[in-house]
């Protein structure tokens, strides 16, 4: 059974994190950014508690009753928004770290389209002992339905080469060119855009 889809708040911060460290912990961009495990697993969740925080004052997170998937959803309009700068991150990951961080953020950004208003889909993770179980489904067709029914595009990476296809079945397709992570031929994301359905 699927649980609840809730709205998660700054106590969540977290514990969602640590699932969300947990699903990416072995993903080629995740090990691109860190690559020692043990320094990845600690960087990691400092980052993704970062972003969840972020997302709270600026989108929407939706997770679940039992704190195990978490989707972050943070609005863009038509013009582009600032690049994230070293100091932004120094702070978060540590000055050791920060330039592989500043690259991954560059990059992004360097993909994120511009010139239409639209909802940005920054993390979709599942704890991996629920994984398959169709958390991950019901935390889009969430939030999908809310942009639907507002006329809302959404925008995302997929981060490994079998998420597009995942993605595809929500009704995202490729646009624009993969995003290559430097001196990493594996760790490679593709943008995806997904027009609202009526």
């Amino acid at each position: 059974m699927i649980p609840t889809i809730e709205i998660a708040g700054y106590e969540d911060v977290h514990p969602l994190a640590k699932v969300i460290t947990e699903a990416f912990l072995h993903l080629p961009p995740t090990a691109w950014l860190v690559p020692d495990l043990t320094e990845r697993l600690l960087l990691t969740h400092h980052y993704f508690a970062h972003l969840v925080r972020h997302t709270l004052t600026h989108g929407v997170v939706h997770t679940t009753t039992y704190r195990d998937a978490a989707a972050l959803w943070l609005p863009h309009g038509v013009g582009a928004d600032p690049a994230p700068t070293v100091e932004d991150l120094v702070g978060v990951v540590g000055a050791d770290h920060v330039n592989r961080f500043h690259t991954f953020e560059l990059a992004l950004h360097a993909h994120h389209p511009v010139g239409v208003a639209h909802q940005h889909l920054a993390i979709l993770a599942v704890a991996p002992h629920v994984q398959g179980t169709g958390i991950g489904t019901a935390l889009l067709h969430t939030h999908h339905q809310a942009l639907d029914r507002d006329g809302t595009p959404a925008h995302l990476e997929a981060a490994t080469n079998d998420l597009p296809d995942y993605y595809r079945r929500h009704g995202y397709e490729p646009t624009g060119t993969p995003i290559r992570l430097p001196g990493a031929a594996t760790a490679v994301m593709w943008p995806m855009w997904r027009h609202p359905q009526r």
